[in-house]
């Protein structure tokens, strides 16, 4: 009985139950990789396009300009804004929290 609660503890002991996405995110944090895209709605709004289809919103104001490039493939660690929404809809609003890669078309 002993020996079985110690691995039961151990087990639970083991399990990672932070908020975190991934190592070295923070907490709202979600690594993405994709692709940008530059979609003319209004005046305009870029959209990246994660590989598994999945499509967030990157504000022009807040992302670096060096990732605000139409067909860059691109590795990002994001922060999805739950308070916020778009006239442009055409993908969860997103604020860039770290660039991992640029590889421009």
């Amino acid at each position: 009985m002993r020996g079985a609660l110690l691995a039961l503890l151990a087990g639970a002991h083991a399990t990672d139950f932070s908020c975190s996405t991934g190592a070295g995110f923070g907490p709202g944090g979600v690594g993405v990789t994709g692709f940008i895209l530059f979609i003319e709605i209004g005046d305009g709004c870029w959209q990246l396009r994660a590989d598994d289809g999945t499509t967030f919103e990157l504000r022009a104001e807040q992302a670096p300009p060096r990732v605000l490039v139409d067909g860059a493939r691109v590795s990002l660690v994001l922060d999805v804004r739950k308070d916020l929404t778009s006239a442009c809809q055409v993908g969860r609003v997103a604020d860039v929290e770290r660039v991992e890669s640029v590889k421009l078309p």
